[in-house]
């Protein structure tokens, strides 16, 4: 896809299937409070069956034990548990209201980026209204 002022970006589904699959969860609510999409919309456009990839996030962990010169990445370690895609999505998708500060009342925050009706940034603009 590209952006208004024609820049490529990953259509939604596919950016937000990747996020899942390597267990990127801080990416993944970023993505879920910026775009606000439903637990519903997960479900009609990802595929949740199975787990994350776990290979990927090992062979980062060994990539940072490797620089044995600051000992600040051991901080940079990725979680390694076999997660099932699903509880994933679910986890982040309904955690949204956790997530508000406490300067963002829920009266008016659907998502700690989102005001309650704001228009979705994914739109183009012939779409929005």
């Amino acid at each position: 896809m590209r952006s208004h002022n024609g820049l490529p970006y990953p259509k939604l589904d596919v950016y937000i299937q990747s996020l899942i699959d390597t267990n990127d969860r801080g990416a993944l609510s970023d993505i879920v409070d910026g775009t606000d999409v439903t637990e519903d919309w997960g479900n009609e456009n990802l595929d949740l069956t199975g787990t994350v990839d776990v290979a990927w996030r090992k062979w980062k962990n060994d990539t940072i034990r490797a620089q044995k010169e600051d000992l600040w990445n051991f901080f940079s370690l990725l979680e390694t548990r076999i997660a099932p895609r699903r509880e994933v999505w679910e986890n982040i998708v309904r955690g949204k209201e956790s997530r508000l500060r406490y300067n963002q009342p829920t009266e008016l925050f659907a998502t700690q980026f989102r005001l309650h009706g704001s228009q979705d940034l994914w739109l183009t603009s012939g779409d929005a209204a």
